[in-house]
Order: structure tokens, then C-alpha cells, then sequence
């Protein structure tokens, strides 16, 4: 009964899960891996909170077990008759090696996807190469400085260990990488709660007075406004420079021009033809075709700071 309730779990998460995907992401245009992945790390988060409760029923039922065990002990010990009670199986019931290799599985896939997995593919996503391998090592390079980081840590830690005379097995290998990473979530989780307990109630109270929620709203649009204004001045100065390096390729033949058409072939059309329609009333950018150099344009370092 309790693997058939497990299962059932398991399928609703699953179905939970595939619902909230294809609601907020087009399933049929995003790459396998990144659904994949995506998949991965909200099943195992949703699934936490069906089998939390149903460890917690199982921890009771066994120490109500373990409760009636002990006073029939003491009842034989101290020869007085013993009234058994009833303790009540969980629904879900299940094994203690089902339960455990459960959270295993839960816990080293959710390390894996934090620590490696996750930032990797951040990384990969940002990256401006235009080959897989390109985009690998620059994603390899962008998280360098943090797996150092956390290295050299870990490497104290270790020598710390060792200080204190404990054995470097598998085992207490195991127990201080668990302590290390808990120990960095629970400092993330004490800086944002000790945040949190301060401006969420100050943002409340402050969001009561009708005056200064009006003059929020007028800096925030004037902040969203000028933020805009800058974050189009830089995309229409790229764009330009782009399509100048297409030019100065236009007569070439080979993988420089055809990354040159890859990079201009990423802004959005309504956005060129606005660029371009400005472009024909007599705005004019300040890029000129024969500014820079053929040599230099066909070169990688310079398409991907592009």
C-alpha cells in the first residue's frame, strides 16, 4: 500500500511539474537540456514537500512503536500488567531503505544541480562563442574564481579536520562537504532573513501612506524610464557595429562572415526596422564601415565583445 501511495506521489508531482512548464515555457523551443534540467530541479523541489510530511507521519508512528515497546519492558521489570495502545500506520507507509535512498537521491541531485550543474548552464547561456566547445570554456573560466573559492575553503576545512584528528575516509569526506555546503546556505539564509525581518514590515508600514507611495511611483517610472533609454542607446550602438562588421566581411567568404550574419540576426525585426527607419529620416550613427580594420573584425575576440 505504501509503494502505491508513493507512486501516486510521484505521478501527481510529475503531472504538477509538466503543468507548470508548459505554462510558463514554450516546451517545443527550448533546448532538451535546459528542459531537462529545468525538469529536474522542480520535481525534486515539489517533491520535498509531498514526502516531508509523509518522513514526519512515519517518525511518529515509529516512536509511538518504540514508545510501547519501552513501557512493556518496564512493565515486565517492574512485574505490573502493561495496557498496550494502538499506534496508527501512516497512509503512505513505506521502508526505511525506500525513504532514505529517497532523500539520498533528492539531496545529491539538488548538491550537483546548485554547485555545478546550474551555474555551469548560466554561464554557458551569457557566453558570446559561437561554438559549443567556446562556450564551454568560457563558462569553465566565469566560474573558475568561485570553485577556487570554494576550493582553497575546502581545502581548510580539511586541514582543519585533520588538526582535530579525524581520518580522511569516504565517509568524513562526505559528512564536511554536507557541513560546508549547509553551513554556506544557513549564513545566505541569516543574511537575507536578517534583511528581510527589516524591510518587508518597513515597506508595509511605509506602502500605508498614500504620499509616498505616490512619490515612489514617480521615481521608479523616471528610474525605469532612463534606465530604458540607456539600456536602447547601447543595443542600437551595437547593433550598428554589427552591421558595420557585416560590410567590411560582405565580400569575404568563410566562418567570419557567417558569425558576423549570426550576431545581427539576433535582434528583433521590429527593432531593425525602427533602427532603419530612423536611419532613412537622417539620423546617423557614428560607426563608419572603414573605421576598423578587416583583419580585426574577422577575428573571434572581436565578434564575440561585439
Amino acid at each position: 500500500m505504501g509503494a502505491v501511495y508513493l507512486s501516486l506521489q510521484l505521478i501527481l508531482v510529475f503531472g504538477l511539474t509538466v503543468f507548470l512548464l508548459n505554462k510558463y515555457a514554450n516546451l517545443r523551443k527550448q533546448h532538451l537540456v535546459v528542459l531537462a534540467l529545468t525538469f529536474i530541479g522542480w520535481y525534486f523541489s515539489f517533491l520535498i514537500i509531498f514526502i516531508l510530511p509523509l518522513d514526519i507521519a512515519i517518525t511518529f508512528y515509529r516512536k509511538c512503536g518504540f514508545d510501547q515497546e519501552v513501557k512493556h519492558n518496564e512493565s515486565l521489570y517492574n512485574n505490573v500488567s502493561f495496557e498496550p495502545f494502538e499506534c496508527e500506520e501512516p497512509k503512505g507507509y513505506i521502508s526505511d531503505n525506500t525513504l532514505l535512498s529517497t532523500w539520498r537521491v533528492i539531496y545529491w541531485l539538488a548538491q550537483l544541480l546548485t554547485w555545478i550543474v546550474l551555474p555551469m548552464m548560466q554561464s554557458y547561456s551569457n557566453a558570446g562563442d559561437f561554438t559549443p566547445t567556446g562556450k564551454l570554456k568560457t563558462a569553465f573560466y566565469n566560474n573558475a574564481a568561485y570553485y577556487g573559492t570554494y576550493g582553497v575553503i575546502f581545502v581548510f576545512l580539511v586541514f582543519y579536520a585533520v588538526g582535530k584528528g579525524v581520518s580522511l575516509s569516504f565517509e568524513h569526506l562526505k559528512i564536511l562537504l554536507i557541513s560546508a555546503s549547509n553551513t554556506w546556505g544557513l549564513f545566505i539564509l541569516v543574511v537575507l532573513l536578517g534583511y528581510g525581518l527589516v524591510e518587508v514590515p518597513r515597506q508595509l508600514w511605509q506602502m500605508g501612506n498614500r504620499e509616498y507611495r505616490i512619490n515612489k511611483a514617480y521615481f521608479d517610472i523616471d528610474k525605469l524610464s532612463t534606465d530604458r533609454n540607456d539600456a536602447e542607446e547601447a543595443v542600437r550602438e551595437v547593433y550598428f557595429e554589427a552591421k558595420d562588421a557585416l560590410n567590411i566581411l560582405q565580400n569575404q567568404r568563410g566562418l567570419a562572415r557567417h558569425k558576423a550574419q549570426v550576431i545581427v540576426s539576433k535582434f528583433p525585426s521590429d527593432f531593425v526596422d525602427e533602427l532603419n527607419q530612423s536611419k532613412r529620416s537622417g539620423a546617423e550613427h557614428r560607426f563608419t564601415s572603414n573605421s576598423v580594420d578587416s583583419n580585426i573584425v574577422s577575428n573571434d575576440k572581436y565578434l564575440i565583445s561585439s
